[in-house]
């Protein structure tokens, strides 16, 4: 493979060209994520905190792994709870509806049936 006098080939675009191709992408992606961070945020529902505090009040001992919003809209989120209870080797989760009454007070008004994820070695 023969290289031209700019250090380039059919194969191997210079690197010049390459950085100023993902900067539009690198900037739309940042814009989008931004974009999506703030949807979220307008969709409200109570913080990551007050779930992972009703949870353990109503599991003392359990072990919240991870708390994540799900599907909702401005008046209902859905969270689910992903959690492991205390020597057990198997994760576990419940999907909690969290709904807005008026004036974002939020109360959990449902709770799925607990649902087995995975079982470690």
């Amino acid at each position: 493979m023969r290289c031209d006098s700019a250090g380039t080939s059919p194969d191997h675009p210079p690197k010049k060209l390459l950085r100023s191709t993902w900067r539009p992408v690198a900037l739309w992606v940042t814009v989008a994520l931004g974009a999506s961070m703030l949807v979220l945020a307008a969709c409200g529902g109570p913080r990551e905190a007050r779930v992972r505090s009703e949870f353990l009040a109503r599991h003392p001992g359990y072990i919240v792994e991870f708390i994540g919003a799900g599907e909702g809209d401005s008046d209902n989120v859905y969270y689910h709870v992903r959690y492991r209870k205390p020597g057990a080797t198997v994760l576990f989760e419940q999907q909690w509806l969290y709904q807005d009454h008026g004036e974002k007070e939020w109360t959990c008004t449902w709770r799925s049936d607990e649902a087995t994820l995975q079982v470690s070695p």
